[in-house]
This record gives C-alpha cells, sequence and structure tokens, in this order.
C-alpha cells in the first residue's frame, strides 16, 4: 500500500511540476516527511492518501487538463 501511495504522489507531483516542498506545502504536509514517503523510508499516515486524493478532486472538479484521465 505505502509503495502504490508513494508512486501516486510522486506522479501527481511531476504532473504539476511542483517540487517535494511546493507539493508537501501544497496538501499540508511536512517536506521531510513527504520526501521520506516518496522515498519509501516512511510508511504514511492514513490522513496523507486523504490529503493527495482531495488534491486530485479538486483538480478535476476545476478542469485542470493534466488531471482529465487520472
Amino acid at each position: 500500500m505505502s509503495s502504490d501511495l508513494a508512486n501516486k504522489i510522486k506522479k501527481v507531483r511531476t504532473k504539476l511540476g511542483m517540487t517535494s516542498l511546493q507539493f508537501a506545502n501544497k496538501i499540508g504536509f511536512s517536506p521531510r516527511a513527504l520526501d521520506e514517503v516518496e522515498r519509501g523510508l516512511l510508511t504514511p499516515p492514513p490522513d496523507l492518501e486523504r490529503k493527495v486524493n482531495a488534491l486530485i478532486a479538486d483538480l478535476m472538479a476545476n478542469g485542470d487538463p493534466r488531471f482529465r484521465f487520472f
């Protein structure tokens, strides 16, 4: 599960063209912890997936073309 979430985070962050710091700030998460999750060094807390999914849902709802077929 955590590697799936890590891959999802990296994919979304890359599609947005954001650094780890920018993405962490966007979802209200610690930049260091986000980096460690992406590298598989930290098990993601349950609320991290909720935050990422909420961001994706918001981008899709606002018609962001990068997330049309996500």
